[in-house]
């Protein structure tokens, strides 16, 4: 970010995209939540299990890398688009952005294939 200030409609956009990986982390978390409680009760003799594994891995990076761009927003609108605090959140939050959305896509499609397998089984 420049030292100069952001228009009121950039920090609002700022803001909604602040509240986008916001409910990204909490459709990851709760996905974790969902499979590590209910995935025994569903699935009797699950087959092709380890894409469990592969989707909580990936839901965990989509949340990890979310609260980062979270992060970054929250302090750009903060600094009213003025340098961030962090040393080198610029850097690794426009990165973040492409990871949360693709290990969320991910561990979604880990997750339905794994479905699938077991439920026509």
């Amino acid at each position: 970010m420049t030292t100069q200030s952001l228009s009121s409609e950039e920090l609002e956009g700022f803001k909604l995209l602040h509240d986008t990986f916001k409910h990204l982390t909490t459709l990851s978390t709760g996905s974790i939540l969902l499979l590590s409680t209910f995935l025994k009760d569903i699935f009797k003799s699950p087959e092709w299990s380890w894409l469990v594994a592969v989707s909580i891995i990936f839901f965990l990076a989509s949340t990890i890398a979310s609260v980062i761009v979270m992060i970054a927003f929250g302090d750009t609108v903060y600094n009213k688009g003025g340098s961030l605090s962090v040393p080198g959140l610029e850097r690794i939050a426009g990165p973040c952005v492409a990871v949360s959305w693709a290990t969320f896509l991910l561990g979604m499609v880990a997750l339905v294939v794994f479905s699938l397998k077991n439920l026509t089984y």
